[in-house]
């Protein structure tokens, strides 16, 4: 359950950078389909670890409090709920993408520490 759920972790932490390309990418033949600054694009990239950084420590807490599969799943599911926000936020404005980002982020920095909780009952 870890391998996968670090698989769907990591690429929807990684999926932006590799969108956002196509996003904001002016072609000859056709108008980039957001008008998006650099530092535009900078803090939606960024915006994820925000997020991140703030629930590590809590997330050990939860951790050790509830059951460390739950938790680590559920950070898993909602993640990608909120992953499936983002083109929809991204038609209304950037600022959507990047509270949707954020979020992101505060939910996925409990599953690091949830996974270390699952794997103590291995070693």
């Amino acid at each position: 359950m870890s391998s996968l759920g670090f698989v769907i972790s990591f690429g929807i932490r990684c999926n932006m950078s590799v969108a956002i390309v196509k996003m904001v990418h002016v072609r000859e033949d056709q108008p980039p389909e957001f008008n998006w600054s650099s530092n535009t694009i900078g803090v939606v990239d960024s915006s994820f670890f925000w997020g991140y950084l703030i629930t590590q420590i809590p997330g050990g807490f939860l951790a050790a409090k509830y059951p460390a599969n739950r938790i680590f799943g559920t950070a898993i599911a909602t993640s990608a709920f909120l992953n499936l926000l983002i083109p929809k936020s991204a038609q209304i404005h950037e600022s959507l993408v990047i509270i949707v980002r954020v979020l992101q982020g505060l939910v996925e920095g409990v599953t690091y520490p949830a996974c270390h909780g699952i794997w103590r009952y291995w070693a």
